[in-house]
């Protein structure tokens, strides 16, 4: 075998009539590549000549031949993201027992922080912004950056406050840089807390349910 560059070449002297090759490679994918992107993928093709004189009954010499296949695309997407992992606990406004993190139910005013996780993928995620939208019923309190793993790069620091636009609250990461690795770790994860409070508003009643919503856009994709 024989490598140039991105091609591997593989010389085989003489195949005998009704023999094959099989030839099993692998490749890494570099770490600038970006997240949805196409990339052209791999081809592959084969020339040959037949020995000279092949044909013996009618005494004619061999002839050459060349075979080639389409390139193979494939897409740098979300699949490589291990998504957004929300979950939420609770902070008491008071000393009252009626506030408790394994209790589902929530009071007026009761402070809930919404801690907000996602792993990025090996190598280069453009343009990340992360978001979390809180419902119509609760106000804002605070947020900030409560982790970065070891081998993300990207323009958000430890403790940095989300940009907070009426229910909305951003995090603009920029170009994340996971340094590859192939493994999944903490050291690939990028987590954020949101702290907020339900309104004491008549749409708060006994029952209703209040969401909270987590989105992380890359590259003019959402996840």
């Amino acid at each position: 075998v024989i490598v140039a560059g991105n091609v591997p070449h593989v010389l085989i002297s003489q195949m005998d009539l009704s023999t094959s090759v099989s030839i099993k490679y692998s490749v890494t994918v570099a770490d600038f590549a970006q997240a949805n992107v196409l990339i052209a993928g791999s081809s592959a093709n084969v020339s040959w000549d037949s020995v000279p004189g092949g044909n013996s009954s009618s005494g004619t010499a061999g002839r050459p031949g060349y075979s080639s296949s389409a390139p193979t695309p494939f897409q740098m997407n979300d699949v490589f993201f291990n998504g957004l992992v929300i979950s939420a606990f609770s902070r008491p406004a008071s000393s009252s027992d009626e506030f408790d993190d394994h209790n589902p139910d929530v009071a007026v005013q009761e402070q809930l922080t919404f801690q907000t996780s996602v792993t990025f993928p090996d190598g280069v995620t453009p343009n990340a912004t992360l978001t979390v939208i809180l419902p119509a019923g609760m106000f804002y309190v605070s947020s900030q950056v409560v982790f970065i793993g070891a081998n993300l790069q990207q323009s958000a620091a430890l403790g940095q406050i989300g940009d907070q636009q009426g229910n909305l609250v951003s995090f603009y990461l920029e170009t994340v840089t996971n340094q590859p690795d192939t493994m999944v770790t903490l050291d690939d994860r990028f987590t954020i807390n949101v702290v907020a409070r339900p309104r004491d508003i008549p749409s708060n009643f006994a029952g209703q349910q209040l969401t909270v919503l987590a989105g992380l856009t890359h590259a003019n994709r959402r996840t």
